[in-house]
């Protein structure tokens, strides 16, 4: 047959192909692909695994697969690849590669590969599975008609890669897209049967060989097995094995290395283990697959020392397991026994806690609970001493007990909170809430959405920072030097965001002032301000650069809007005391561990579902000015206010306990708000959570006042003023020119503003209430309006209802400003004028002249010399 008599379908110009050894996954992508490419031919490999060669006998013919070599390669003009983005994989279809203008579309769901495939078209992203990712695509087609048969060999896909939808690497996008599977008549018993459907021969013979020697080893509190084996003859599926292994004997992972008859090692790692990528065990050998399942090959390696390797490696990298002291909140705040109940009521009150650590002579003696101090309370005991009725069987643990026990005993013991000890000393405690906490942390869509961010975080910083100050973090760094040290608040958040924020502050466990003058003797020139109550220190670079310094440290609120009352704590107790989750995240940047991401509260799903989200549902009666806060990161980050917490907020503002209180902290969010460069979003925000009261009950939010507004920034820009740094003061006064005078300058001192400033907007709001008196000369308009800053001109402009007032404020901006004299009393005098007061009054005309446009620069000496040549005689003299 020649090329010309090749049948249509053997000489395509698009084929769908996926990698060697093809796994259920690749099969169910490229079942998939062929809706999302229907002109293209679906290509096999030649080599499949076990699952998949059956499979593929089935259903052939049904899905119009093709061999590469019944192919003719040099038609193709476009490559569509699933379920690899490595060059390596590509099997028979590599010399593609070299042919040009062959396009590349690739549906990958690994991480980044050392030899990308090339080209930008497709989906590289990680998922659990690659045929997640075809589904997503397939969901954006107008129309898709999958057969159940297709479904069902694409969920097999899904449910293969992703262990059931149980793997660490499973995300939401995979249980979604089995969902929509199923809904278009996947047969899960099916899937479970090609799932269940046994080992081959030669999987059963290696895995009766492996058993004996399957002994599980303890590594940093994991179970793990490291087993290996030499065999006769190739072993297709080494990864079911290892899967099988794993689910036999209960361990946390699997590293399996065969010699086979070929002379090559063939090597499998399955599992989860918190901060190790398992495919760096095979780092000499090239690796492929993902962080939880890997594989390699070699030649000429022998098993033993893959697994040498592989256990040393794992020794260096992986993590010790969480102990108490990981997870232990520090200092303790505790209640003699002899103290009376009310005052550990009001103590609890106080610290939002559920119960006490009782002490005797400075010695844990036992514990109380919230529940049994207000039964006390409602028996008429407030009274007596807490050691009667406290929980005496304490127990206390090490500082290194493990997770594992610390929750074994919580639940055997049926208790809520465990003093951790260090010798005799106290010197934390872990709670039930330490320990969901530590579990929920550890689930594994948020440990990979952290650690994947954490190997990112480093790169970040240099692509988003300015040298120069990513130069002075890592000096800081260097300063802590194995001491826990840690960037918090709107500098991380911006920097998880892609953006740069250097608003700088760092914070430590341990004495934050002593700190700060250690970095300060690291910078030649700095120095540093202290706050001692607070715990707090500011280092001022002698280049200008800031840097604020705190001790970790917890606040509580004794009524509501009071300042806080300060205490020192620990890291995560500090976190806790923000604002909203999304300000709570810490990055480390000591020695050793820069780039390591916290997140306690959930701020990466907070900031992924684009939701502000408050930690305490008081938070805005304590504080009622992070409303205004809420609703500037609305604006500027494109969050919106969780339904919870707005409904918090409403609360906090609809008690009436705020109106009017707005003071300094609140002029500060304010002015944040109001310097935007259109302030009206953000004031129709303000006043639909019922906020504009917090700054003055009579504030109404009318139409008139909004047009003034949008008015404002379009005059400002006319004017060249939109930069200028006190523009927000414009607004402000447009905002308040409705109220009376008093009001609207009372407003003004509750926001502690200036008193230059509190002046000024006075005022400018008497001149819009009142205008000029009738007899106001132009000449004393032209004055005061020199004296008021261009900023309050547009208020005035803008504010007022008097026709008059607004010509001569357009008069002064167009013209006035810019008139000047340019004779004084030297000229009068030289034209023979006597001094005296006729000197002001025949500048006062002249200058009335110029502004009325009477008399030009040139005709000044000239009008002078007329008018005291007219009324000489009528002025008085000296």
């Amino acid at each position: 047959m020649t090329e010309a008599e090749l049948p249509p379908q053997l000489a395509p110009e698009s084929v769908i192909i996926t990698h060697i050894h093809s796994d259920a996954d690749a099969w169910g992508a490229l079942v998939g692909a062929r809706h999302l490419y229907p002109e293209a031919v679906p290509v096999l490999q030649t080599s499949l695994d076990a699952t998949v060669k059956r499979l593929a006998v089935l259903h052939k013919d049904l899905l119009g697969l093709r061999q590469a070599e019944e192919l003719d390669l040099r038609q193709v003009r476009r490559v569509v690849v699933v379920d690899t983005r490595s060059v390596a994989r590509l099997g028979p279809l590599y010399p593609l590669l070299d042919r040009p203008g062959v396009e590349w579309i690739v549906y990958d769901h690994h991480p980044p590969a050392k030899d990308e495939i090339p080209g930008d078209a497709g989906i590289r992203t990680l998922r659990g599975s690659a045929t997640s990712l075809i589904v997503e695509a397939l969901q954006q087609l107008p129309t898709c008609r999958l057969s159940p048969s297709e479904a069902t060999l694409m969920a097999l896909g899904i449910y293969a890669d992703t262990g059931s939808l149980l793997y660490p690497a499973t995300t939401p996008a995979d249980v979604r897209a089995a969902a929509w599977l199923i809904e278009r008549g996947a047969d899960l018993a099916l899937v479970s049967q090609w799932l269940e459907d046994g080992l081959t021969a030669d999987q059963r013979g290696l895995l009766e060989q492996l058993l004996p020697e399957a002994r599980p080893i303890s590594l940093n509190g994991r179970a793990l097995l490291l087993v290996g084996a030499r065999v006769p003859e190739f072993v297709a599926g080494l990864s079911v094995v290892a899967d099988k292994l794993q689910g036999l004997l209960e361990v946390d992972a699997v590293l399996l290395a065969v010699e086979m008859g070929d002379a090559r090692t063939q090597m499998v790692a399955r599992g989860r283990l918190e901060g190790v990528d398992l495919r760096g065990l095979f780092a000499p050998w090239g690796p492929a697959g993902h962080p939880q399942a890997a594989s390699a090959h070699a030649r000429g390696i022998p098993f033993g020392d893959v697994l040498a390797h592989a256990r040393a490696t794992l020794e260096a990298s992986l993590p010790a397991e969480l102990r108490a002291c990981d997870l232990m909140s520090s200092p303790v705040r505790t209640i003699d026994a002899q103290a009376p109940i009310d005052a550990a009521v009001r103590l609890l009150d106080e610290l939002g806690h559920s119960g006490l650590v009782v002490t005797r002579a400075g010695r844990p003696a036992g514990v109380i609970s919230r529940r049994d101090l207000e039964r006390a309370s409602r028996h008429g005991l407030r009274g007596d001493e807490v050691r009667h009725v406290m929980t005496s069987r304490l127990e206390t643990v090490p500082e290194d007990a493990t997770l594992q026990h610390l929750q074994d005993l919580m639940v055997r013991r049926d208790i809520g909170r465990l003093p951790v000890m260090r010798g005799e000393a106290m010197v934390g405690i872990v709670t039930r809430s330490d320990i969901l906490r530590a579990q929920y942390d550890q689930a594994p869509d948020r440990r990979h959405a952290v650690a994947h961010l954490t190997t990112e975080m480093s790169q970040r910083m240099v692509a988003h920072w300015p040298a120069d100050w990513l130069a002075v973090i890592e000096r800081v760094g260097e300063v802590a030097a194995d001491r826990p040290v840690y960037l918090v608040g709107g500098a991380v958040r911006d920097l998880v965001l892609g953006r740069a924020n250097m608003d700088i502050d760092v914070v430590v466990e341990s004495d934050g002032i002593a700190f700060a003058h250690q970095i300060a003797q690291a910078f030649e020139g700095a120095q540093v301000h202290a706050h001692p109550p607070f715990g707090t220190a500011h280092v001022t670079l002698a280049d200008g650069k800031r840097l604020d310094v705190a001790t970790a440290r917890t606040e509580h609120y004794t009524c509501p809007g009071a300042l806080p009352q300060v205490a020192f704590s620990s890291l995560k107790q500090d976190l806790s005391r923000r604002d909203f989750s999304i300000n709570c995240l810490a990055l480390r940047i000591d020695r050793g561990h820069r780039g390591q991401l916290i997140d306690f509260f959930d701020a990466l799903g907070d900031m992924a579902r684009r939701e502000l989200r408050v930690l305490h549902n008081l938070s805005f009666l304590e504080d009622p000015t992070r409303v205004l806060r809420a609703v500037r990161f609305e604006l500027t980050l494109g969050f919106r206010l969780e339904t919870a917490s707005e409904a918090f907020a409403r609360f906090a503002l609809g008690t009436g306990t705020f109106d009017g209180t707005a003071g300094e902290r609140a002029c500060t969010e304010l002015a944040r708000l109001l310097t935007l460069p259109d302030p009206v979003p953000g004031l129709n925000r303000l006043d639909e959570l019922g906020a504009l009261r917090f700054i003055s009950p009579q504030l109404s939010w009318t139409p008139a006042v909004r047009k003034r507004l949008w008015q404002a920034g379009r005059l400002a820009q006319r004017m060249g003023l939109e930069d200028t740094p006190e523009r927000w003061l414009a607004h402000l006064a447009l905002l308040l020119a409705d109220l009376s005078v008093h009001e609207a300058s009372a407003v003004s001192e509750r926001l502690r503003l200036a008193g230059k400033q509190v002046s000024q907007l006075t005022r400018a709001w008497e001149l819009v209430r009142y205008g000029f008196p009738a007899s106001t000369s132009t000449v004393q308009i032209q004055r005061e309006l020199d004296g008021l800053p261009p900023w309050l001109l547009v208020a005035l402009f803008l504010g007022t209802r008097l026709p008059a007032l607004r010509r001569s404020v357009l008069c002064y901006w167009t013209s006035w400003r810019q008139i000047r004299l340019s004779v004084s009393g030297h000229d009068l005098k030289r034209l023979g004028v006597p001094p005296g007061p006729c000197y002001a009054l025949y500048l006062d005309r002249l200058l009335e002249a110029r502004l009325a446009g009477t008399v030009s620069p040139s005709q000044e000496l000239a009008f002078l010399a007329d008018l005291h040549a007219r009324e000489g005689n009528k002025v008085p003299e000296a």
